[in-house]
Parts: structure tokens; sequence; C-alpha cells
């Protein structure tokens, strides 16, 4: 429990980095307007691509990206150190850290872009909804898995 309440409070300031960057990304430095302008023709290409999938933005999801990418370094940090108190065994926590969050990343991601890029849902819910639901996976991956200190395991 005492785990639990610590990876919420983790969390709590994760979420505020990981929002306020994923707003401030999506707001004010959308993606599409910085593809825009960008020189050459592969920003062209690209957005005529999307086009042609019926994709008309990739903001949400990329802000997500950016913003979810802010969260982790603060995450591993805090949850190594005092959430889980895992001192130890530090490259194979971070290797595993890094594959349960991309996991997490490219779902939330997914889901983000389905229903605010593609259809159109409002971010605001979309986002938080989402962030609740890969919190609890990266939860129990985190204590059971990756912060878990097992000398007899492979390192990997």
């Amino acid at each position: 429990m005492k785990q639990l309440l610590r990876f919420c409070i983790v969390g709590c300031a994760n979420f505020g980095i990981s929002y306020s960057v994923f707003f401030i990304s999506y707001r004010y430095w959308p993606f599409s307007a910085l593809l825009a302008s960008l020189p050459g023709g592969a920003a062209a290409y690209v957005s005529a691509a999307l086009q042609r999938l019926g994709v008309t933005s990739i903001d949400a999801a990329s802000a997500n990206i950016i913003g979810f990418a802010a969260g982790m370094a603060n995450s591993f940090l805090w949850n190594k150190l005092w959430t889980f108190k895992a001192v130890a065994e530090t490259h194979r926590q971070a290797r595993r850290f890094v594959v349960v969050n991309m996991a997490c990343l490219l779902l939330s991601t997914a889901a983000v872009f389905v229903f605010t890029d593609l259809n159109n849902l409002p971010y605001n819910p979309v986002w938080m909804v989402t962030m609740a639901f890969v919190t609890v996976i990266n939860f129990v991956a985190s204590k059971y898995w990756v912060f878990k200190v097992n000398p007899s395991q492979p390192p990997f």
C-alpha cells in the first residue's frame, strides 16, 4: 500500500509534467505547423501521405509522445529511489523501464490518435482517461518486473 501511495505521488508529479508539456505542445507548438514550416519536399510528402490516409492531424499523438517523454526521466528516478527503493541493478531496471514505458507510450499514443486525431473527441478527457488506464498498467509492471530485485534473474 505504501508503494502504491508513493507511486501515485510520483505519478501526480509526472502527470503535471506530462500534461503541461502535452498541453503546450498541442496548443502552442502543434506538430503540423512545425512540419509545414520545414523546407524541402519531405514535409509536403508526409502531409500528402497523411491526407491520403484520411488523417488530418497528428498533433495530439505527437504532443503525447513529447509529454510522455518529459515525464519518463522524472518517473524512473523517483520510482527507483523512493517508491520501490531499488538501488541495485540500475542497468537492468533502466532497460525494463524503457520497455514498459515504450509499451505504455504506444498504447496511449494509439488511443489519443484514434479518439482525438481521427474521431475528433475532445483531447482533455481522452488524454486523462488514457493516462489513468496506462498508470495502472505501469504500476503493476514496475512493481513486479522493472524494480523487482531478484539476483538470480537474468539481466534482461
